[in-house]
This record gives structure tokens, C-alpha cells and sequence, in this order.
């Protein structure tokens, strides 16, 4: 059972790894960001927090955090 938790929780831990750097660079790309400015906004975008200090300036961007 324990084996079970821990699998779990890898691939739990790599799907996040994998959408946080897939919105790192996607927000690099279309936004010119520094990267960790990138990864800021992807963390805060997560959170659902949206202190509203960074917010998005072009199209794609704003499509892209769009529901």
C-alpha cells in the first residue's frame, strides 16, 4: 500500500514540475519575461492568488489564463 502512495505522489509531483515549466517558458515566449519573473506569475497563476502585480499584456497570454 505504501508503494502505492509513493508512486502516487511522483507522479503527482512530475505533472506539476511539467505544467509549471511548460507555463515558465510559455509565459518567457509571450510575454519577454525574465524567467523567474516567469515562474512567479506561473506559481501565483496556480495559487489562484492573482496579487494583480504581474499581469499579462499581450493576446496569447491573456487567452492563456483565460477559463
Amino acid at each position: 500500500m505504501a508503494e502505492g502512495i509513493g508512486f502516487r505522489v511522483r507522479v503527482y509531483s512530475a505533472i506539476l514540475a511539467f505544467v509549471m515549466a511548460c507555463g515558465t517558458i510559455g509565459f518567457i515566449l509571450t510575454e519577454d519575461l525574465h524567467p523567474i519573473d516567469a515562474f512567479y506569475f506561473v506559481i501565483v497563476t496556480i495559487a489562484i492568488v492573482g496579487f494583480g502585480d504581474i499581469s499579462p499584456h499581450t493576446i496569447p497570454s491573456r487567452e492563456q489564463l483565460s477559463p
